[in-house]
């Protein structure tokens, strides 16, 4: 394969049971006619929309074999969606996934209430995988190369991109994440079995008045719940977002302000820097070390705003409590965290991954006093 080969058409849709790809299914005769055309359309001087299917016309004309009228579209389609943008990883994004996981070999996505699964999609190529990240990422003026080997970044529509690539890993590896323009409501939440009736409308009471902090390990759904539960307070409050990325989204209200660790500023600088903006609801993406820790306490404290919110890896309201204190934050400021909600992400005796609350606690005296438990065996939060 030469180097057009290896970026256009380092991919292979594996099997016919793949609907979603099945445009891109093509035979090795197809993959072929294909490469040819794209290779004379680069070497035409005049292009415009009509120009692949001109030239696969053209070579209809002079070839003996006919090409079926089905084959024709198929090869038709797969050039224009290789030229004008991704080839079938368009056709995986624009779909119902949450998540994609690129490498070389099998592409797993990801779905809300199933988990992971193959595409059916191989990738062959690194070039292929490089060629799809940086036109994604060309929007937001990042790339990935030899001598910037990470690539984080936000798409305009709310899609996250992170990439490694060698000396930093064996191979290219790409994770894209789809995130909802329009938050997740609680009542959705309660619909998806997150939490339960009685849990979101003792959360609903108490968001106002509550600074909360929402613990859990990767990809239990932190910011999902954040999200929800940020979109129930007043639409007239001044809000100021503390992030590494812009995770955080809250479209129906205007009065907001977004401060991003980039540029040599820590994110515990930031937090800083926020209760001189006058927030009524300060809300920090993340809070990880003893810097951040300090600094989020220290906001709780100042008594500038109404309310903070952030999350935390933990996997329990008394192990969050313990890890906030080792990290630098005075027991006898513990209750000024009004809540402690706890969330994980596991799979089922059948293998069906999960998003649970798994405990709502408040902070009593420096301690957590659980106010719901989640029971695995009902699959449900009760109130001990």
């Amino acid at each position: 394969m030469d180097e057009l080969e290896q970026t256009l058409f380092g991919w292979q849709v594996n099997g016919e049971n793949t609907p979603l790809l099945a445009g891109f299914n093509l035979s090795a005769k197809e993959r072929q006619t294909a490469l040819e055309i794209i290779r004379q359309f680069f070497s035409s001087q005049h292009k415009n929309a009509s120009s692949i299917e001109n030239i696969l016309r053209r070579k209809c004309e002079s070839n003996v074999d006919p090409i079926p009228l089905a084959s024709f579209n198929r090869i038709v389609s797969t050039c224009n969606a290789l030229l004008t943008g991704l080839g079938p990883i368009d056709q995986l994004l624009a779909s119902d996934v949450e998540e994609l996981s690129l490498s070389i070999g099998k592409t797993r996505v990801f779905k809300r209430g199933i988990g992971w699964e193959d595409a059916g999609l191989e990738i062959t190529s690194e070039k292929f995988l490089t060629h799809v990240l940086n036109k994604l990422a060309a929007s937001c003026g990042r790339r990935l190369t030899k001598d910037n080997p990470v690539l984080n970044a936000f798409l305009p529509n709310g899609t996250r991109i992170h990439a490694v690539s060698p000396p930093l890993s064996p191979s290219v590896t790409v994770s894209i994440r789809k995130f909802k323009q329009v938050p997740f409501t609680l009542d959705e939440l309660v619909q998806e079995k997150l939490l339960c009736t009685e849990a979101a409308d003792f959360l609903t009471r108490q968001v106002p008045t509550s600074s909360i902090l929402i613990a859990g390990n990767t990809g239990s759904g932190k910011t999902t719940t954040l999200n929800a539960l940020l979109s129930l307070l007043p639409v007239s409050d001044r809000f100021v977002f503390v992030e590494d990325v812009s995770e955080l989204t809250l479209p129906s209200h205007e009065h907001k302000a977004r401060l991003l660790a980039d540029g040599g500023v820590s994110l515990s600088q930031l937090i800083y820097e926020s209760l001189r903006m006058g927030p009524d609801r300060l809300v920090v993406s993340e809070i990880r070390n003893e810097q951040e820790v300090k600094a989020f306490a220290n906001a709780l404290l100042s008594g500038g705003g109404k309310t903070a919110y952030s999350t935390f890896h933990s996997s329990s309201a008394k192990e969050t409590l313990r890890r906030l204190i080792l990290l630098g934050f005075r027991k006898v400021d513990l209750d000024s965290l009004g809540l402690i909600i706890v969330q994980r992400r596991f799979d089922d005796k059948n293998g069906k991954e999960k998003r649970r609350v798994t405990e709502i606690a408040k902070v009593k005296n420096g301690e957590a006093v659980i106010l719901f438990r989640y029971n695995e065996k009902k699959d449900a939060l009760y109130q001990p």
